[in-house]
C-alpha cells in the first residue's frame, strides 16, 4: 500500500470520526431533548455515529479527491 493510500484513509477516518461524532451528537440531544435518560442519550449517540461515519468515511475516500481537484482548479492562478 503507497504513502498516499495510507494518507487518505488515515484522513478519511479521523475526519469523519470528529465531524460525525460531533453533529451526531448535537443530532441526537436536539431529537431527544435535554431531559432524556443518560443511558438512552448515550446509546442512540452511538447508533446514530456508527451508521453516520460508515457513510461518511466512505463518501470522504471516494469524494476528497475530486474536491481537491475542483478547489485547487478555482484558486489556480490564471495564466
Amino acid at each position: 500500500m503507497s504513502a498516499q493510500t495510507k494518507i487518505r484513509i488515515a484522513f478519511s477516518v479521523l475526519l469523519t470520526c470528529l465531524m460525525t461524532f460531533m453533529v451526531s451528537g448535537v443530532s441526537t440531544l436536539r431529537a431527544l431533548g435535554f431531559g432524556a435518560e443518560t443511558d438512552v442519550f448515550l446509546s442512540s449517540w452511538l447508533q446514530a455515529w456508527l451508521f453516520s461515519w460508515a457513510v461518511a468515511a466512505l463518501m470522504i475516500y471516494v469524494l476528497a479527491p475530486w474536491v481537491r481537484a475542483k478547489v485547487e482548479a478555482m484558486f489556480a492562478p490564471k495564466p
